[in-house]
């Protein structure tokens, strides 16, 4: 007699094999790559947001419009959301991933 429930077998959750910022410090602009090794992880599901020392958003890109997976790139010129360059400082990049661990990246900008 066996009573139990049956189970869903794992799927193999999308990962990120590259994760690349460069270059780091950055002065006019950083190239932000990443590689997907699984394709049923659309644009949709990730997002890519910036954010200051204190944890406000400084910058969000809109990945649909970026080119399609499984390789992609943005690149970032150290302006916030409404065009204003930002001040010298520490920012981290995150790599959002629906149901997944954020990637995180920290950056410094100079001036």
């Amino acid at each position: 007699l066996w009573i139990g429930i049956e189970e869903e077998p794992l799927i193999p959750t999308p990962e990120i094999v590259k994760f690349q910022v460069y270059p780091n410090p950055f002065r006019n602009r950083i190239d932000i790559r990443w590689q997907m090794i699984d394709g049923r992880l659309k644009t949709k599901d990730i997002s890519l947001k910036i954010y200051d020392v204190s944890g406000r958003i400084v910058k969000t890109f809109n990945l649909a419009s970026c080119f399609l997976l499984p390789a992609s790139a943005v690149s970032w010129d150290g302006r916030d959301d409404k065009g204003n360059m930002l001040e010298t400082g520490v920012y981290f990049i995150l790599l959002i991933r629906d149901g997944l661990e954020p990637i995180r990246q920290k950056v410094v900008l100079l001036k």
